[in-house]
């Protein structure tokens, strides 16, 4: 019989555990990425283009006091890494959060739509107590803000 607990137990952690997708909880704070993902098609007209990116994990307490980091790397840019809000050429790319669960990704560029090609890829620093024990101030997020995605990996201890 307590094999059989054990085993139960066991299944249970892994199930809570396992399912969470990429994330780094090191007891400091949560703190979600994902990998590299490409739109399916982008919607919009010249000038204003954009996709919609669903999110579970983008709440009302991530959107009052947490953060999301965002990136490109956009077709022919060499495969380079852009924080967003990022200028290439005379293209501005974006995003914002347009509602609870819901990202919007953008740019107003103006000679033919954007590539399927082009990569996106964020991170979601969850807000409240989270952050407090992880010792990130909202000074600290700014500062995230405007690192590279290098720079920002290697703060928050993510894998590239």
């Amino acid at each position: 019989m307590k094999t059989k607990l054990l085993v139960f137990s066991m299944l249970i952690f892994a199930a809570l555990f396992g399912a969470s997708g990429c994330s780094k909880d090191d007891n400091q704070g949560e703190i979600l990425y994902t990998d590299w993902f490409y739109p399916s098609s982008w919607q919009g007209y010249m000038g204003n283009w954009y996709f919609i990116w669903n999110e579970k994990n983008i709440n009302q307490d991530v959107i009052d006091n947490g953060a999301v980091l965002a990136y490109v790397k956009i077709t022919g840019d060499l495969d380079q890494e852009r924080t967003l809000p990022a200028t290439l050429g005379t293209a501005n790319w974006g995003f914002q959060i347009t509602d609870i669960g819901e990202m919007m990704f953008t740019t107003d560029m103006n000679y033919g739509t954007p590539s399927t090609g082009n990569a996106f890829r964020y991170i979601i620093i969850k807000g409240g107590k989270h952050l407090k024990t992880a010792g990130i101030s909202n000074t600290d997020i700014n500062k995230l803000k405007t690192m590279s995605y290098s720079d920002a990996c290697n703060a928050l201890g993510i894998p590239e």
